[in-house]
C-alpha cells in the first residue's frame, strides 16, 4: 500500500486555496481491508495548529475495502491566511494511511508542504537563524514520505 500526498501548488499567497490531496494506492498482491486516513497535524511555520476549509467528513476518511490495483483519493482545501505569511516558510499537511492485509496492519505516511511566497522573507530576523543565512521559505518544498518497515509477507507497506 503507497500513500501519495501533495498539493496542487507548491507556492501560495495569502488570500489562495491550496488543494491537498491524498491518494491510497494498493500496490500489493492482497486485498487491503478496513482502511483509514487519518489526517496527523496541519502546520504553518509557527507550529500552529491549523484547519482545512474543507475535508471529508469521517465516513469518507474510511475507505473500506481495495482490491489489488486499485486506488482511492480523498481532497482537503485551505485558503491561506496573513497570519500564515507572518510566520514565513511553509505549510505542512501530514496524513497516514492504515490497513490491513492478510491479518496484518500496514501503515504509509506522507508531508505534504507549500513554501509561502511572498511571506516576509526576513522573520525572524536573519541574526537570530544563525548559520541559516542561506535560507529562504520561497525554496522550502518537498513531498517527504515517512514509512514504517513492511511487515513480513506483505508488499509495498
Amino acid at each position: 500500500m503507497t500513500l501519495i500526498h501533495g498539493a496542487d501548488k507548491s507556492t501560495a499567497l495569502a488570500g489562495e486555496t491550496v488543494i491537498f490531496t491524498a491518494w491510497i494506492m494498493n500496490d500489493s498482491t492482497c486485498h487491503l481491508r478496513n482502511i483509514r486516513l487519518i489526517p496527523r497535524s496541519f502546520t504553518n511555520e509557527a507550529m500552529e495548529s491549523l484547519a482545512y476549509t474543507s475535508s471529508p467528513n469521517r465516513h469518507h476518511l474510511s475507505v473500506g475495502s481495495l482490491a489489488p490495483g486499485e486506488g482511492v483519493m480523498r481532497s482537503f482545501s485551505y485558503r491561506v491566511t496573513e497570519a500564515d505569511h507572518v510566520h514565513g516558510g511553509s505549510l505542512v499537511s501530514a496524513m497516514q494511511v492504515r490497513a490491513w492485509c492478510l491479518g496484518q496492519e500496514v501503515v504509509d505516511e506522507q508531508d505534504a508542504i507549500v513554501a509561502l511566497s511572498g511571506a516576509w522573507l526576513d522573520w525572524p530576523s536573519r541574526s537570530a537563524r544563525p548559520g541559516l543565512g542561506f535560507w529562504t521559505s520561497a525554496t522550502v518544498t518537498s513531498v517527504s514520505p515517512r514509512r514504517k518497515p513492511q511487515a513480513p509477507g506483505v508488499r509495498g507497506g
